[in-house]
């Protein structure tokens, strides 16, 4: 009887991504974020210490938005939890949310995807790293509901 082939230790990583609509192609990511997730129970503040977190936000590459899927993608973004102190324009809970601001900030604010995506990759290796470097990473999502261009 051979002997089982050890099996590879896996590191699963939740993703969350807020685009600016539902159709591939047309609409832009928002935000990306992803994290570690670990048997132990720890604070925001302990994973963010160990760098079990990934977070970016990033330019639009259209300036074509759906009004709600920013409203909904938009409460997490840095500059808009500081915008919406000062300017309801800003806040998505106000009557005067203005999502095409959100947008013009993002395209002064945001990071490249070129540029996100390479900082996510380091990230991984991180991870990869830490973990002593022979593991599988195990992508984790919540639902997507995406509509393919056409």
């Amino acid at each position: 009887m051979e002997p089982k082939p050890k099996e590879q230790k896996r590191i699963y990583i939740a993703n969350d991504i807020e685009c600016t609509g539902n159709t591939v192609g047309i609409h832009s990511v928002m935000s990306w974020g992803a994290c570690v997730v670990t048997r132990e129970k720890l604070t925001k503040e302990e994973r963010l210490k160990e760098g079990l977190t990934f977070y970016a936000e990033f330019k639009p590459k259209s300036s074509r938005f759906e009004p709600e899927a920013v409203k909904i993608g938009c409460a997490g973004l840095s500059f808009v939890k500081v915008m919406k102190v000062t300017d309801l324009r800003f806040d998505p809970a106000s009557k005067e949310f203005d999502p095409g601001l959100v947008v013009t900030g993002l395209y002064d604010l945001g990071e490249g995807v070129f540029e996100g995506v390479s900082r996510f990759m380091r990230w991984i290796k991180d991870i990869k790293e830490t973990a002593g470097g022979d593991v599988r990473i195990v992508p984790v999502t919540d639902t997507v509901f995406l509509t393919p261009c056409s």
